[in-house]
């Protein structure tokens, strides 16, 4: 008995396997699996292409990233120090910006023009002994002193513009090559002073020379650090030290 039950199921197990075989149904379901295995194999690769922990995998995108990087930095172009350096300043924790580039470049500007400003006055007026004696001012040439009756011609004028000379080389005169822009900067000057000294004219003679080197020493500094040179300093060191500049801008001339 059991052998002929063992028989029949052998028998219908070979006929449900030809029927399937034979049906058009089961080749379409034969191949539906077969398409799901293809997909799910395609899959696979796809996450193993994408798995970032691969070595392989890592080794050629960090080869990829450094090439990367090395060709945007050659790009670049060259920077100076001044705009390289961004140095910025933070209370505690909070993102309070104190210091940005900005006021760190304003600060050192500010320094600068203060250690040029006093350079340039510190050669400049040197002789304050010789000019400011016992309350009174008095000049280093000749030729100032002419200066100064010209601009004492334009306060007691005003508006006039003195080209001839009556009060030097008598009888004759001379026609000197002195202008009025001059005469009337020690004029608007001495009204500035009027207020701290009982000559103001004489004391605006005395500084205008100093002065007028200050503003070019100021300008020189503008324009150099415009220009970006590079030894800009030896160019300012050299205005305010020069022999030849100081005398021709010294206090009292």
């Amino acid at each position: 008995m059991a052998n002929r039950y063992h028989g029949r199921i052998a028998l219908c197990q070979s006929v449900i396997t030809q029927s399937s075989a034979r049906s058009p149904f089961g080749s379409h379901h034969k191949r539906t699996r077969e398409r799901r295995f293809s997909a799910r194999n395609r899959t696979r690769r796809k996450i193993s292409f994408f798995n970032y922990e691969a070595p392989a995998l890592t080794a050629e995108l960090q080869a990829r990233i450094d090439r990367g990087l090395k060709h945007s930095i050659s790009r670049q172009p060259t920077l100076e120090p001044w705009q390289v350096i961004q140095l910025k300043f933070r209370i505690a924790d909070y993102g309070l910006r104190t210091w940005d580039g900005a006021v760190i470049r304003a600060i050192l500007s500010t320094i600068e023009i203060a250690l040029l400003s006093g350079l340039i006055l510190a050669t400049r007026c040197a002789n304050y002994q010789d000019v400011f004696v016992a309350s009174n001012v008095y000049f280093v040439d000749a030729d100032c002193y002419a200066r100064m009756t010209r601009v004492r011609m334009c306060h007691a004028n005003p508006g006039s513009i003195v080209r001839h000379h009556s009060f030097e080389n008598y009888p004759e005169g001379t026609t000197p090559h002195t202008t009025a822009p001059l005469d009337y900067l020690i004029l608007g000057l001495s009204f500035l002073l009027k207020p701290f000294t009982a000559h103001a004219l004489d004391s605006a003679g005395a500084f205008v020379s100093p002065l007028l080197a200050l503003l070019g020493g100021w300008f020189l500094w503008w324009w150099s650090r415009r220009r970006r040179f590079r030894y800009r300093w030896v160019m300012l060191v050299l205005y305010a030290i020069s022999p030849i500049l100081v005398h021709g801008t010294e206090l009292g001339r």
